[in-house]
């Protein structure tokens, strides 16, 4: 049987896959495409919901992206032995258009804008395992983009 400190690492796993450049949705990076959502609807944070497989904003395009993260949830509380019944919460929060942070993000214009991402697991005994991760990134647009053919399932 696991334990719970687990929490912490798995929400700091699920994170920094993530934010990570090799984090693709049908070929292109799912920050830019989160981020490209969240500027057509006016918004600088989207939520995705991974117990209730939800987003705030709500987006059906961005369901199997969700049902994708919760099945990597799955996957480390299966490896670490940790029943989901211990988790009473599990969200990914990217904020878009945010303040410069020295330890979360990239100085320079060209680089793209300000980026933080959280990772909230919320225990059945109340306690918040949180993750903080930061990037810097822009809008999706398939015309300054190249497609990468490393995953197209979702």
């Amino acid at each position: 049987m696991g334990h719970r400190r687990e929490l912490k690492n798995i929400a700091r796993g699920i994170i920094s896959s993530f934010t990570s450049r090799n984090n693709d949705v049908n070929g292109y990076w799912e920050l830019g495409k989160l981020y490209k959502f969240c500027e057509v609807n006016h918004r600088e944070t989207i939520q995705l919901d991974l117990l209730n497989l939800e987003t705030e904003p709500k987006s059906e395009e961005f369901m199997p992206l969700t049902k994708m993260w919760k099945s990597k949830l799955d996957g480390h509380l299966k490896s670490r032995h940790i029943p989901i019944s211990w988790i009473s919460s599990a969200i990914v929060i990217a904020k878009f258009n945010q303040e410069y942070t020295k330890e979360y993000h990239y100085w320079g214009a060209k680089l793209g804008d300000h980026c933080t991402c959280i990772c909230e697991i919320t225990s059945d005994n109340g306690r918040v395992y949180s993750v903080t991760a930061g990037t810097n990134c822009t809008p999706h647009n398939p015309k300054k983009e190249c497609r990468s053919a490393r995953r197209n399932d979702l």
